[in-house]
């Protein structure tokens, strides 16, 4: 029997994003690497699912929505934070993210 990965599983350092609530389901961990770097995850088929996540890089965090024509932004968390539900307004409508550095 496969084992389940625990709530709210996340590397210091990385970005990680969950379909379910309370850090369940594992949709994504993002290592950052380029300022201001924008990771489509839309374009691995995980665009619009994101209902929680647990920022733990040195990052802020833009979390943006493709509205069919260009990047619009729902939300900004800064870095180093806590584990997050997303906001309704923006609950399974994320499509990518924006790293950004803050000093």
């Amino acid at each position: 029997m496969p084992s389940r990965a625990a709530a709210w599983e996340c590397d210091h350092g990385w970005f990680c994003a969950y379909d379910g609530p309370h850090g369940t389901q594992r949709l994504t961990a993002i290592y950052p690497s380029a300022c201001g770097q924008i990771v489509n995850i839309g374009l691995e088929g995980k665009g619009d699912k994101m209902s929680s996540y647990w920022n733990r890089s040195d990052r802020a965090i833009w979390f943006l929505n493709w509205t069919g024509s260009t990047w619009d932004t729902l939300f900004v968390t800064g870095k180093y934070g806590h584990q997050y539900t997303v906001p309704s307004h923006a609950d399974n409508k994320i499509d990518a993210i924006q790293l950004h550095c803050i000093p």
